[in-house]
């Protein structure tokens, strides 16, 4: 096993500017607006690498290993066969069936690593976003019995840092191999590993800023006793949202959704 740590920065710029304006003497008005810069978070290692579908071939794919069977009669004994000579491995090698054979194809087929042709970051996204918020109180009958409230803003969010974290673990900077009933000889040389396909963690390269957007609207009353009522309608919009997570599936195995749907 080898350990790979990565060395993550990231810069997060914001100011606002807010101004409360009295329209009259029964409808006030806070304006406000955001300006987010959060730049992406990433290894200034240039350890990293993300996959473009668009660069990927077929016809670079490397191979596997595929299931066959040793004898065509009686009970069937899974062997690993080459795919491109219909030959099988020999016994006990069903253990090589979906791994990759050697020389074939290209490991990187579609995987560009960081700073390779794109950006250091390991992916984009805008460099500025703004927030506006506006919020109006507006005193029905001027004695404040009755004061209708309405506010909405934009809000934005950080990625999660697991998101990206793991990206130094796809090739070329982590390989996986697989040795099985070999010698400690066999391992340092390499002779005896299987190579199976990488398993990639990946983040849309051009990526939007997660965000939402929040709105209230309601009314507050005078009662009679000193006492008031407010009733408000409050609502919240996300968009561009990443689901990440460790729902339903085995600890340290944690989901990346880049469809999430919005909530």
């Amino acid at each position: 096993n080898a350990l790979y740590e990565g060395d993550y920065r990231y810069h997060n710029k914001d100011f606002y500017i807010q101004d409360n304006w009295k329209v009259n003497s029964k409808l006030t008005l806070d304006l406000g607006m955001r300006f987010t810069h959060h730049g992406p978070q990433y290894d200034i290692k240039l350890q990293a690498s993300n996959f473009f579908p668009d660069q990927w071939s077929a016809s670079r794919a490397p191979l596997l290993y595929l299931p066959g069977c040793a004898s065509a009669t009686g009970a069937c004994t899974r062997v690993a066969v080459d795919p491109r000579t219909g030959a099988s491995l020999g016994p006990n090698t069903a253990v090589a069936i979906g791994t990759i054979v050697p020389n074939t194809g290209t490991l990187l087929n579609g995987i560009v690593q960081a700073g390779n042709g794109i950006a250091k970051e390991n992916y984009k996204e805008d460099p500025l976003v703004f927030g506006p918020r506006i919020g109006a109180a507006y005193d029905l009958k001027g004695t404040q019995a009755i004061v209708l409230r309405g506010s909405v803003g934009v809000f934005y969010d950080r990625l999660q840092g697991d998101s990206i974290f793991g990206q130094i673990g796809n090739p070329p900077t982590g390989q996986g191999s697989t040795v099985v009933n070999s010698t400690l000889q066999s391992v340092a040389t390499g002779t005896a590993a299987l190579q199976p396909p990488p398993v990639l963690l990946i983040h849309q390269y051009d990526a939007k800023i997660g965000g939402s957007v929040a709105w209230n609207g309601g009314v507050q009353m005078t009662l009679p006793g000193s006492a008031s009522l407010d009733v408000s309608y409050v609502g919240v919009h996300n968009y561009n949202s990443v689901s990440f997570g460790s729902i339903s599936v085995p600890t340290g195995m944690l989901s990346l959704d880049l469809n999430a749907p919005d909530i």
